[in-house]
């Protein structure tokens, strides 16, 4: 008679291994998002998040076929808190792309008191906010809101259907961090990002210098 004993063993140690193999993947594919996550795009390295932002700027006006106009101060911010500003950007202008049908999308980034605030605001067909997570493809802005809650930061959304949307991000300013030099004219056509405390005398003299 077959010995039913070892083979029920035998069945045991292979589940575990199995067991034990599905946990590493599933260790190895949160280490590979983590990394992911933290990747620093090429530009916000080598150009800062200034121009960075009008690139997205750029593209997501050439996607939409609409303005896309971009105010930007340069701030003092950690690495952290640019990258976070640079994807809080990066989705919003993606859920307008697939879900607003706005005709107009304005992007700022400002200095609020003690605080780096980005806003994005488009004039679109907007969602109820408790509808965020469906709207940014079911994890974008929540996966953003706990990124900005761990820098100390705060987002908020302001919108229902019909009306646009509003999306808010505040992230501490950092101290000791130095402020980037001012972009003095945007060199990419759709994106327009004054210096920091550029009066618009200021503004003349450099257009008539183009």
């Amino acid at each position: 008679l077959p010995d039913w004993s070892e083979r029920d063993v035998s069945a045991q140690a292979v589940a575990q291994q199995l067991d034990q193999l599905a946990a590493r993947l599933a260790d190895v594919v949160r280490i590979k998002r983590h990394i992911m996550e933290r990747l620093r795009p090429p530009a916000l390295s080598s150009l800062g998040l200034q121009a960075s932002l009008g690139i997205l700027c750029n593209d997501a006006a050439r996607a939409l076929g609409v303005p896309v106009e971009l105010q930007a101060e340069p701030l003092p911010l950690s690495a952290d808190a640019e990258l976070t500003m640079y994807r809080f950007v990066q989705e919003a202008l993606e859920n307008i792309r697939r879900h607003a049908r706005a005709t107009r999308v304005d992007v700022r980034l400002q200095r609020d008191g003690d605080h780096a605030q980005a806003l994005v605001q488009d004039d679109g067909s907007g969602f109820e906010p408790l509808d965020a997570a469906q709207a940014s493809g079911g994890h974008g802005l929540a996966e953003l809101q706990l990124r900005v809650e761990t820098l100390d930061g705060t987002m908020a959304i302001e919108s229902s259907a019909g009306r646009g949307t509003r999306l808010r991000v505040r992230l501490p300013l950092q101290d000791g961090v130095e402020t980037p030099a001012p972009l003095p004219i945007a060199s990419l056509p759709s994106a327009r990002m004054p210096t920091a405390g550029a009066s618009s005398a200021g503004s003349s003299s450099a257009q008539q210098r183009q």
